[in-house]
């Protein structure tokens, strides 16, 4: 596990050279996870999340680096489902092709990869194959 000064330092470098979005997830007012986009070195779009359990408080470094390695997970996945499965059920019901989004945040996560898709619109950005599922005439404003 890293450091929070190693997470702060990669968020830094990621805002900065990989042009990070991120946006955190909300209930009540209250922070519970985070969604996070960036652009690697081969301009692959990376996009990611995390989110709290009901007990759990939020952290924003913590989420943050969760969010990253799902970010990593998630790019080479050609198709995402929304569900209502715990994390551990979700392990077991992926498959290799499959990334699973819990239900609660599906809606705020698909506005994000709205917003995603025209901020990586550069003819240089390779967005993950899954993220044609989200519909494209919302993207266009």
């Amino acid at each position: 596990m890293m450091t929070r000064d190693e997470i702060e330092t990669k968020w830094k470098t990621l805002r900065e050279r990989y042009h990070l979005v991120n946006e955190y997830v909300r209930k009540r007012d209250e922070k519970r996870g985070i969604l996070v986009a960036y652009k690697d070195d081969n301009s692959n779009v990376c996009i990611g999340y995390s989110l709290c359990c009901n007990l759990d408080m939020f952290d924003k470094f913590d989420g943050f680096e969760v969010a990253i390695g799902r970010a990593n997970k998630m790019s080479n996945k050609k198709q995402l489902v929304p569900t209502s499965l715990s994390c551990e059920e979700r392990d077991v019901a992926g498959g290799k092709d499959v990334f699973y989004i819990p239900e609660s945040i599906a809606d705020q996560f698909y506005e994000f990869v709205r917003r995603c898709k025209k901020y990586y619109k550069d003819s240089n950005s390779v967005l993950p194959e899954w993220t044609s599922c989200i519909s494209e005439e919302l993207v266009a404003e």
